[in-house]
């Protein structure tokens, strides 16, 4: 572990000049409220990265690309809290009134219907990833195909299947 520690603090020090442009970057794209949450995530990826350029003009575009990447990630973590809070209010209403309940029970129904309709293949795609919850590692490895190749997949199978429930008429309410 003492071997490690001077090589994180000279990757540190060669973070430290960038820093001001990381806030900006940062702040731009999520506010103030987590952009130095995203900063220190970016210097951390830094520091722990095997490829941290030696070149000061490296540097600055390999930091910048990495900033970018986790502004996404941070996105994607947030989206995902978002999402699972509005479904516990969704399914907490759908308890407190009957609408709800008859409502979420019609989509649910239209949905199935349209599930049923689309290509076996895309069917399955769906099912494993939103049914079963299985990640594109595992879809790939049961097909015999790269985890890209399982993720555009998947998402064509949504699609199809998004267009199979418009084909319906279903309307949602956003």
């Amino acid at each position: 572990m003492s071997e490690l520690q001077p090589s994180a603090d000279a990757s540190l020090d060669r973070v430290e000049p960038h820093l001001a442009t990381l806030r900006r970057l940062v702040l731009a794209r999520v506010g103030r409220d987590v952009a130095e949450d995203v900063v220190q995530d970016v210097a951390l990826a830094a520091v722990q990265s095997p490829s941290f350029p030696q070149e000061d003009a490296d540097q600055r575009r390999w930091l910048c690309r990495v900033a970018l990447r986790q502004c996404a990630l941070h996105w994607r973590r947030s989206g995902r809290e978002h999402t699972s809070a509005d479904t516990s209010q969704c399914a907490s209403d759908a308890l407190d009134d009957p609408i709800h309940w008859l409502l979420a029970r019609e989509s649910r129904g239209q949905v199935a219907a349209a599930i049923r309709n689309i290509a076996q293949d895309a069917r399955q795609l769906v099912i494993d990833k939103f049914v079963h919850r299985k990640t594109y590692e595992q879809i790939a490895s049961a097909r015999g195909i790269t985890r890209d190749a399982a993720e555009y997949r998947v998402q064509a199978a949504k699609r199809t299947l998004k267009r199979a429930i418009l084909e319906q008429g279903f309307e949602s309410e956003s």
